[in-house]
């Protein structure tokens, strides 16, 4: 449903409030004098069952009776009289509904009803829901209130979505006083339609919003998440706070495994994957909001502070620190301008500490020489009051600076005055954030840095890690199956260790022993020294210390170990538990450990860290979501100490990258294999020279159908949140010619070789497709060619089969967020045209797009490109109108 009708609810020209009153008392008559005579253009009616007139407008029995049409109701009723309310807006064919009524579940005696009408509301009428308990929205730049909130806020370019409408009140005053403006302000309230992504999909194309902030408290569709802000935060930042620590997620009980995996680490994984920035508090929030709204971002995370004060320049250097931030070192002969300009003693750095009593022009001599060195990436000027100090000349000089030179952001930090002041509001009027302590400053300026890192890791190149990577689905699959018939949850250690090595994932081996003599016999061919333990399922019955001996170097200690073990077994709860008895690595190695489990919401995800008797005590671990690629492995890694650690010692470097390609195998196995609920290889020994799972547990998903399988046109199965490499799509085509091609999804390590793909074509080529006859495609773009959300961005690349691999051809099918409707896009490389390369690149996207359910396809084409209108029409596009002055024409095809 996404956008469906969300522009005329959000933007409507007729607003109906149901339960609008006269009673000072009731929301109805709060909400209805928000809408009234407050500079609203639009038309609002009251509707009430019993009064002939609201607050001085005529009033209507119900909806139905409004002889005009109505784009939103906005519904204060009693809870009881809400299902009669919402069959009068569906006949009414109102667009959207906002439902204010609060408490709607503890009031009702059987709620459920109520809410199943709602939820099937869209897809029967195409009504759209917001609420219930929402305190409803707020569009300033049309003056429209159709809130609960008691003013109006300060019309800007941020949008902000609460699903807190309590919170969202305060957060509001705060910004009006703060002088910080808005494009929208939405409450979600229950979300019971209308929901986070919905809004985020639509803001996202709202021209007037440059920002999107958000407040998370659950996220109940992970795919829908991820994508919509994937999507949006290609052009505008989206900042999160999501509150709460929440307790452990893992479904398991698996105590030498489970990887602790609390739900807020899930939830920091997704945003960092989304490409959003989560900020650790409400004021951090309000900071961020006004940062965003008057700054441009840094280029990185080098800060120079400006002080007349010693204590207050600590406590900011003590924070940048606490958030890895770097302490700017401009170059000597600008801090020797300031010291000569000043007349000072001293010699200058970081912070620039200047007199007491420093006056305008002292401030403004070093603003100006540090925000022009390359080395400053943003400045931080605090004012303490002194005797004989002029606030309101030094603030003058702040603006003054930056008005000449606004590419790096400036915070400042006024001690001693109170908000309101005429220098803060001087300084918040002209675009400076201002904040209470130095701290927060530079928490700001780090949340604004953290927030372009993290969109350029997003960017990065992945490495073909693993180009001949073709793990055997099918052993694996044939294992599972074996268990599903066998209705065991748990595979053997035998099955668990084909698992693994069908996706090329080195295991040490263990053999079964039953009594103490193959125990003999067994470490005679086995070779010392040995580990005997049972098996790893037990070890929350046993014991670590109870479950293992090691380092076994003669059969006297072989036959002595067996009968401990057997001994310990027959006395737990589980006498048939089993012996096992495994080489000892000679080499010594850190124990990690890597493993997945399937979380509410978000489907699979993946934890890597210190594992072995370390896990529970160093709690040393990340979280990241399949699929992984090179980069995203690593990154993922390099957020524990253990691997930071190990990076500092140049011997492990060769184990370090077999280790990353462990990860990405593993995340591929995760994709493949559903029917796995949880997989833990804990622990794996990572030595100098390789990596070996020495343990693995593994469970099935009980919760999983029989006959489980993807959805068809779903690109993402269910127990993923991002939509893997859709290998289906991968098809060898033959030319006319008799010469065979083969066609592709692109991929990230894509991006060196479009890169020379799109260097190669000729101007008349480059100027169809793009509409320019020469490219100047920088990582960045190119990044985004290259690096899609398959769910949104299908791309395509048509190859030679030839060694090293030629790019023939391009073509892309880019969704919008109903995704119903995508435009259409391709080139062919220019000595290529003419083979037929095109027609075969056009049939495979309309197969593709009816496969994945789009409904219309669209091509944008230069007017005079005659050739490539032919092109569509032959294959049923239709012209659409356009003016005579447009560049451009649009072609559509409705496929069904």
């Amino acid at each position: 449903m996404s956008l469906k009708n969300l522009d005329a609810m959000f933007n409507p020209q007729r607003i109906a409030v149901i339960g609008a009153s006269e009673d000072e008392t009731s929301i109805g008559f709060h909400l209805f004098h928000n809408l009234v005579g407050k500079g609203y253009t639009g038309i609002v009616h009251p509707v009430n069952e019993t009064a002939k007139g609201v607050q001085g407008v005529e009033a209507y029995p119900r909806v139905v009776d409004i002889p005009h049409s109505v784009d939103l109701a906005l519904v204060t009723t009693e809870p009881e009289k809400l299902d009669t309310a919402i069959d009068d807006c569906v006949q009414k064919g109102v667009k959207g509904i906002t439902i204010l009524t609060p408490d709607l579940t503890s009031r009702l005696k059987n709620p459920k009803p109520i809410i199943k009408k709602i939820i099937k509301l869209p897809a029967s009428s195409g009504c759209r829901v917001l609420g219930p308990n929402s305190l409803g929205f707020l569009r300033p730049a049309i003056s429209l209130n159709a809130s609960l909130y008691p003013g109006m806020v300060q019309k800007g370019n941020i949008a902000f979505i609460s699903e807190s409408g309590i919170f969202a009140s305060s957060f509001l005053e705060t910004a009006n006083a703060k002088k910080v403006g808005f494009s929208y302000f939405i409450s979600l309230g229950a979300k019971l339609d209308i929901n986070i992504a919905d809004t985020i999909d639509f803001l996202g194309g709202d021209r007037s919003t440059r920002a999107i902030f958000l407040f998370v408290q659950t996220i109940n569709n992970g795919r829908r998440f991820i994508t919509a802000v994937r999507n949006a935060a290609r052009s505008k930042p989206v900042v999160v706070i999501k509150p709460g620590k929440a307790e452990v997620v893992s479904y398991l009980s698996l105590a030498d495994s489970d990887p602790l995996s609390e739900e807020d680490l899930v939830y920091e994984a997704v945003f960092k994957r989304a490409g959003c920035l989560r900020v650790a508090s409400i004021v951090d929030l309000l900071y961020m909001v006004e940062a965003i709204a008057k700054q441009s971002r840094p280029r990185n995370r080098r800060l120079m502070i400006i002080s007349n004060c010693v204590a207050p320049a600590e406590m900011a250097m003590d924070m940048l620190k606490v958030m890895d931030g770097r302490v700017a070192s401009p170059a000597p002969d600008r801090l020797k301008q300031i010291q000569n300009g000043l007349g000072l003693n001293h010699s200058l750095a970081n912070p620039c500490y200047l007199l007491a009593n420093g006056s305008a022009e002292a401030y403004k001599l070093a603003m100006e020489n540090c925000i022009a060195d390359d080395g400053v990436d943003g400045l931080l000027v605090i004012c303490q009051p002194y005797p004989g100090i002029d606030a309101d000349s030094i603030a003058s000089a702040v603006v003054e600076v930056i008005q000449e030179n606004s590419k790096k952001p400036v915070f400042a930090t006024w001690f001693g005055r109170e908000r309101g002041s005429s220098e803060i509001d001087f300084l918040n009027s002209n675009g400076i954030p201002t904040y209470d302590t130095p701290e927060q400053a530079v928490k700001s300026f780090m949340y604004m840095y953290r927030y372009d890192y993290n969109l350029k890791l997003l960017q990065e190149t992945p490495e073909t890690l693993l180009k001949d990577f073709s793990p055997k689905l099918d052993e694996a699959t044939t294992v599972i199956n074996c268990c599903k018939n066998e209705q065991r949850s748990v595979p053997t250690v035998e099955e668990r260790s084909a698992i693994l090595n069908a996706y090329g994932i080195p295991t040490i081996g263990s053999r079964l022993v039953r009594d103490v003599d193959e125990a003999v016999l067994s470490a005679k061919n086995l070779g010392y020294p040995l580990v005997m333990k049972v098996d790893s399922l037990a070890v929350d019955r046993l014991g670590r210390h109870d479950s293992i001996s090691v380092n076994l170097t003669s059969e006297e200690e072989i036959r002595s170990s067996y009968l401990q073990l057997q001994q310990r077994i027959a006395c737990s709860d589980c006498p048939a538990l089993e012996i096992r008895l495994q080489p000892m690595l000679r080499r010594r190695g850190y124990e990690l450990i890597i493993g997945a489990h399937k979380t509410h919401g978000f489907g699979s995800v993946i934890s890597f860290g210190l594992g072995g008797k370390y896990l529970q005590a160093e709690r040393d671990y990340a979280i990241g979501l399949p699929p992984l690629n090179q980069t995203l492995a690593r990154r993922m890694m390099e957020e524990t100490r253990i691997y930071l650690h190990l990076q500092q010692q140049e011997q492990f470097g060769p184990a370090l990258r077999q280790l990353e390609e462990i990860l990405v195998r593993f995340s591929q196995l995760v994709i493949d294999l559903p029917q796995l609920g949880a997989i833990y290889m804990n622990p794996i020994i990572l030595t100098e020279s390789d990596c070996l799972v020495r343990d693995v547990v593994m469970h099935l998903d009980r919760n999983l159908p029989t006959n489980y399988q993807w959805v068809k046109g779903d690109l993402c199965p269910s127990h993923l949140s991002i939509p893997p490499y859709p290998f289906r799509y991968e098809k060898d085509v033959v030319l006319p010619s008799g010469s065979t091609i083969h066609i592709r999804p692109i991929r990230g390590e894509d991006e060196p070789s479009l890169g020379r793909f799109f260097e190669s074509l000729s101007e008349e080529t480059t100027f169809n497709r793009f509409g320019q006859r020469q490219l100047n495609m920088t990582h960045a773009t190119l990044a985004r060619f290259c690096q899609v959300d398959y769910e949104r961005d299908l791309a395509f690349l048509a190859v030679s089969n030839k060694e090293p691999e030629e790019i023939v051809g391009d073509v892309r099918i880019n969704r919008f967020a109903d995704l119903e409707t995508a435009e259409f896009s391709f080139v062919v490389a220019d000595r290529w045209q003419g083979m037929g390369v095109g027609n075969k690149l056009m049939e495979f996207c309309i197969a593709v797009a009816k496969d994945i359910g789009v409904r219309t396809l669209l091509i944008e084409i230069m007017t005079n490109n005659v050739k490539m209108i032919r092109f569509g029409h032959k294959y049923q596009f239709e012209r659409l109108t356009h003016s005579a002055d447009d560049d451009m024409l649009e072609m559509q095809l409705t496929i069904w």
